[in-house]
């Protein structure tokens, strides 16, 4: 993160998910994230509420750290996920930080990236697309 001069990892993509967490569902549909913080031990998983169980059953995140969000923020043209994404980091105090997001995944949508940076307005976003897969490519080989 800090050769991309990042202080948050907004990620999206199901496999690098899986890979930082063993975080593993069919739900890859409905927005979900992980939300790696430089400054904190344990990353922090949001997403569907009916989809909080397989997070605490399929990772090793502690349970207060996995984040559900309401059936409300589901196919919503009103409310998005990405906005409640954008509160809890506010909440948190990383509003202002540097924001790696997955420009090039799949989930990782249009709309998602106008919620997020509506949402959290002195952030700056850059793009981490390739980020976990360089770390898997290194593991990997070594």
């Amino acid at each position: 993160m800090l050769e991309y001069g990042v202080e948050v990892l907004i990620l999206s993509n199901p496999s690098n998910l899986c890979y930082l967490t063993g975080y593993n569902a069919w739900s890859f549909y409905v927005h979900q994230v992980v939300l790696v913080l430089i400054d904190e031990e344990e990353p922090i998983w949001v997403g569907r509420e009916m989809d909080a169980h397989s997070a605490k059953t399929t990772t090793w995140i502690d349970h207060t750290r996995i984040i559900p969000y309401p059936d409300e923020f589901v196919q919503s043209t009103i409310k998005h996920p990405m906005d409640f994404v954008a509160n809890i980091l506010t909440d948190l105090g990383q509003g202002q930080r540097k924001v790696g997001v997955e420009m090039d995944a799949f989930y990782y949508t249009a709309m998602c990236h106008e919620r997020l940076t509506y949402g959290l307005p002195e952030a700056e976003f850059k793009n981490t697309s390739t980020i976990v897969n360089w770390v898997r490519l290194q593991k990997k080989s070594s």
